[in-house]
């Protein structure tokens, strides 16, 4: 049985002076953070929590979203990190889903739950509450009590303060909920052995040890921070630092001063970090601002050209990772050399991960052929909470991407199959035009999204940050891309908008146009 406490435990006894976390509340031992993690478990073990009942945690990235995944593990519980930036309804909408017993959060005052949990807000002390209406406990309160019952009572390093639960093979330990790019989020079920089998794609093919520093920058209630690394490290005697909150020049310092050497980031918080280095400078960066991050994995959107000539510039080398919630992160990556050759791809598959692309009749298509692709290997989640299949063709579950397969035998994206824009009947993915759109100057961001049209039954729109008029990305287009694919329109923004992934939602884009009347 794989057991995360298990491998945590035997750190603290083999590396008790090791640092083990540096983030807003301090910096730990190994020999600390081990402590607290026991006073944690005795604290949830207070609560009434018992193997099986779900422990949620509400607010910016903490050192308790770790401490309490691996108290959670001790007791068997089912560990439900939630996004802080949710929507009110959306975060109503998964609390009432997974029916924690405790919450945790950062936020002074109630949280917006009273729609689906009439009774949820209780104070931090409170001494409980009814079954089914969770304990909203706040983390400063908690975290000055089991700092104090540490320095009264200090666990030796490997000391238990109670039995590790057993639990059956395949039992859930985590539900991480999808970022609702689309629609609303769903709660994803993680086993402790969908963990493992995504932390051995990651091990494979990353060459990271766990003497390095990795960093929770990305959210800690999505895939790409809770998984990309950052759990496996911490519990197998790993340093790991904790940014609460993006702040471009505050976040660089941090990675820069820590000595971060692997760490998982999206490209907006790349290149909002070099911009702010290089405003802080008054002048262009010419040498690696991070000399440390031998490993920088960025995700969770494609990689601008723009970027990828900086990071080359600065010998700044990316790791492009693709992946799902479903997939603990891992489904295709490129190497440390392959990255910047190919920004354009999501890359090959990671050694336990198979993916196909398939027609419309659910059969593989041969490389070079447009499909849905598909994607299996043990560290795929077959449902989605409570217990609900994900769809699959022969063992491998319908991501909703669209791409194709290269005879290089990369795996490049086309887009969402719900994102493709039908105009005058020819297919057009916003991907591929947002792909040729961010070389273009006089653009920021960009996105590009389908608007009704009564001639074309959809016209191709470009919604952009920047100065760039339809004239100018008419000319810059053409040659480029087909006829009907180069925009039919523009839309000047001040910003795009971002989900709590940092990733683009269209979803609240269409609504904000939508509004304006467009």
């Amino acid at each position: 049985m794989i057991r995360p406490i298990r491998n945590f435990q035997r750190a603290a006894i083999d590396h008790p002076h090791t640092q083990s976390l540096a983030g807003p509340l301090g910096h730990f031992s190994l020999s600390d953070t081990w402590s607290l993690s026991q006073h944690l478990m005795l604290h949830l073990q207070a609560r009434g929590v018992v193997s099986g009942d779900r422990v949620a945690i509400c607010s910016a990235n903490s050192e308790y979203h770790l401490l309490l995944w691996i108290a959670c593990d001790q007791i068997g519980a089912v560990f439900v990190p939630l996004a802080k930036a949710a929507a009110p309804a959306d975060l109503r909408q998964m609390v009432s889903d997974c029916s924690p017993r405790l919450l945790f959060s950062d936020q002074e005052g109630e949280l917006p739950l009273e729609v689906a949990v009439p009774a949820a807000a209780e104070s931090a002390s409170s001494s409980g509450s009814a079954l089914g209406k969770p304990q909203v406990i706040n983390l400063a309160y908690l975290h000055e009590q089991l700092l104090a019952a540490h320095r009264r009572n200090p666990f030796l390093p490997g000391e238990l303060a109670g039995e590790i639960a057993p639990v059956p093979q395949g039992e859930l330990s985590a539900i991480i909920y999808t970022s609702g790019t689309s629609g609303r989020p769903l709660g994803v079920e993680h086993s402790r052995e969908t963990m493992y089998w995504a932390w051995a794609n990651y091990r494979d093919a990353f060459d990271y040890r766990n003497s390095d520093t990795g960093l929770a920058l990305a959210p800690l209630s999505h895939i790409g921070g809770f998984n990309g690394t950052t759990n496996d490290i911490f519990c197998h005697g790993g340093k790991i630092v904790v940014i609460a909150g993006f702040s471009p020049l505050s976040a660089a310092r941090i990675i820069r001063d820590e000595q971060v050497t692997i760490g998982f980031a999206v490209p907006t918080m790349f290149t909002g970090m070099l911009d702010a280095l290089e405003k802080e400078a008054g002048e262009e960066l010419t040498e690696n601002p991070f000399p440390h991050w031998r490993r920088p994995l960025i995700g969770g959107a494609p990689l601008p050209a723009v970027l990828a000539w900086r990071m080359e510039k600065l010998d700044l080398r990316p790791i492009q990772v693709w992946g799902m919630t479903e997939t603990g992160g891992a489904g295709c990556y490129l190497g440390i050399n392959e990255s910047l050759a190919h920004p354009e791809a999501a890359g090959r598959p990671f050694t336990y991960s198979q993916v196909a692309v398939r027609g419309q009749d659910g059969k593989a298509l041969p490389a070079g052929s447009q499909g849905q692709i598909t994607i299996g290997g043990p560290q795929v989640c077959k449902t989605n909470y409570p217990g609900k299949a994900i769809s699959a063709i022969e063992g491998q579950i319908e991501t909703g991407d669209i791409g194709f397969i290269g005879e290089d035998g990369l795996l490049r994206l086309s887009g969402r199959a719900s994102d493709v824009i039908i105009s005058g009947g020819e297919h057009v993915f916003p991907a591929q035009v947002e792909d040729a759109l961010s070389t273009f100057p006089g653009i920021g961001q960009v996105a590009v999204i389908g608007l009704e049209d009564e001639y074309w039954g959809q016209r191709v729109c470009a919604v952009i940050t920047g100065t760039a008029t339809l004239k100018d990305i008419k000319a810059f287009l053409t040659g480029k891309l087909a006829a009907y694919k180069i925009p039919k329109q523009i839309i000047q923004v001040s910003a795009l908008p971002l989900n709590s992934a940092g990733k683009l939602s269209r979803q609240t884009l269409r609504q904000s146009l939508a509004a304006r009347g467009e």
